[in-house]
């Protein structure tokens, strides 16, 4: 065996007991072998790395890799171990030949073997890598499969990794010295460091000129506001040569301040009206309580003339008059709304050749809702003058609640009389989608739907269908009060 691999060192068979004496330098007594090693190999086979020849005297301090396969007779008795051994430098004859400033080996739990350069060169300056392994181990030991760390008094810096190899038991290694790598590095780093820091202070300065010039006009700005908070519209803002936004915010100030006047002069005319128009809403409510008393005076007189008609007129002129009269309380129920309208048909009635009957279909709790003070009075006009009376018969409204949807009902009002043309509902309609006062549109519709948006919002307001001859619907949409 030996003379056809070259690279074995020996080929050596241990018998069991020391009866039998050498008989060749291939075959020994198992005695020669340490005890730990015989109980590993009753095991099994295993390997051995890194011992020294304990048969040879003169490679005693050689490193080798020694296998140790069992032996057992055909009855299965264990007889001996078979040993085949390699001088480490050519079991692991490629890590011999690394690079200076490299340090690969192999490692077990109890030795480690290395090689460095081919030349057998230092690793730092007089001190071989020898000098380090203890250092190296503690790393490894540390930090497991890969590490960076320091070696020695000069702070050498290195990388080191392994690689487990399980068949053997133990790990192949490396170990570089980056020190110049890393010295480079910072360097660069320092030069990185360096211009960042100077790049940032030439920012702060140039940023710190045009804050200070942005700040200069922004205090001007602020003085302004003050200036106009205390009531001093006449001051003016210079935009100056720049058209950036302090230049934008001071024309808009300066524009802001022109408004102000002329609001301060509309706000200080409507002041006036509103004073002049509280004084003759003081007078009006005066004469209409005059007009009223004057009514109940004309009533008491029919009454006592014997003109019960008559007094019975004036008594409900009398209660429509009093209920549009109460300015205390703009919104009703829906229920005292109805009641007025059934009185103020009554008064129709009287000037009409023919019956109007008014059906109402509402529940009680839709009855309970709120609506603004004469809002279906307008309405029921309308049906009666325009809807009834061109056909000269007798006729019904119908007055319907119903609930729109979770937030909203609505109060439907049907005549059932000439209708309207379809020109004449668009024009209607788009009179009222637009909240204004159209000329010759219903101005009482008018009235109602803005009354209800402005009160209520967008959602809510006045709405109209009819169809020619057959019948018009004016329906209220107003929020549902729970």
């Amino acid at each position: 065996i030996l003379s056809v691999n070259s690279d074995l060192h020996a080929v050596r068979f241990f018998y069991m007991g020391d009866d039998l004496a050498e008989i060749s330098s291939c075959i020994y007594p198992i005695s020669h072998l340490p005890e730990e090693t015989i109980r590993s190999g009753r095991e099994g086979a295993f390997w051995n790395i890194g011992q020294t020849d304990s048969i040879e005297e003169n490679r005693g301090s050689e490193q080798m890799a020694l296998l140790y396969m069992p032996v057992y007779t055909l009855d299965g008795v264990f007889s001996g171990l078979i040993e085949v051994g390699m001088q480490m430098n050519r079991f692991m004859s490629d890590m011999s030949i690394v690079k200076s400033g490299m340090l690969c080996g192999y490692m077990t739990d109890t030795n480690i073997m290395y090689y460095t350069n081919e030349n057998r060169e230092y690793a730092f300056g007089e001190k071989e890598w020898s000098s380090y392994l203890q250092e190296i181990r503690t790393y490894f030991s540390r930090y497991g499969a890969s590490f960076t760390g320091t070696l020695g008094e000069n702070g050498y810096t290195v990388y080191g990794c392994t690689k487990p190899i399980s068949s053997i038991g133990g790990q192949l290694f490396c170990v570089t010295d980056i020190s110049e790598t890393v010295r480079q590095s910072n360097m660069y780093l320092m030069i990185c460091i360096g211009s960042v820091v100077l790049f940032i202070m030439l920012a702060l300065l140039i940023t710190s000129a045009y804050t200070s010039r942005l700040l200069r006009r922004m205090y001007l700005l602020i003085y302004g506001m003050q200036q106009v908070e205390h009531g001093n519209l006449d001051v003016h803002m210079d935009p100056g040569k720049y058209n950036d936004e302090f230049s934008e915010l001071s024309r808009l100030f300066n524009q802001m301040s022109e408004a102000l006047k002329v609001l301060n002069t509309a706000n200080a005319q409507k002041q006036e009206l509103a004073t002049r128009s509280e004084v003759r809403a003081l007078q009006n409510q005066i004469n209409a309580h005059f007009l009223y008393n004057t009514l109940e005076t004309i009533r008491m007189m029919a009454y006592i003339g014997g003109n019960e008609p008559v007094a019975q007129a004036i008594a409900q002129l009398g209660s429509i008059f009093r209920y549009a009269m109460h300015t205390s309380d703009t919104t009703v129920t829906v229920k005292d709304e109805i009641e007025n309208i059934r009185t103020y048909m009554k008064l129709m009635e009287l000037q009409l050749d023919y019956s109007v009957e008014l059906v109402v279909d509402a529940q009680p709790p839709f009855l309970r809702q709120e609506i603004s003070r004469l809002s279906l009075q307008p309405i029921i006009e309308n049906a009666i003058l325009h809807g009834l009376n061109p056909t000269g018969c007798s006729g019904r409204i119908l007055l319907r609640c119903a609930k729109d949807d979770e937030d909203a009902f609505t109060i439907t009002v049907t005549d059932y009389g000439v209708g309207m043309e379809e020109e004449t509902v668009n024009r209607l309609k788009e009179s009222l989608s637009a909240a204004q006062e159209t000329e010759g549109m219903s101005i009482g519709l008018q009235n109602v739907n803005n009354r209800i948006k402005l009160r209520f919002g967008d959602p809510f307001g006045v709405y109209v269908e009819s169809i020619k001859q057959k019948y018009t619907s004016v329906i209220l949409r107003l929020p549902l009060c729970r």
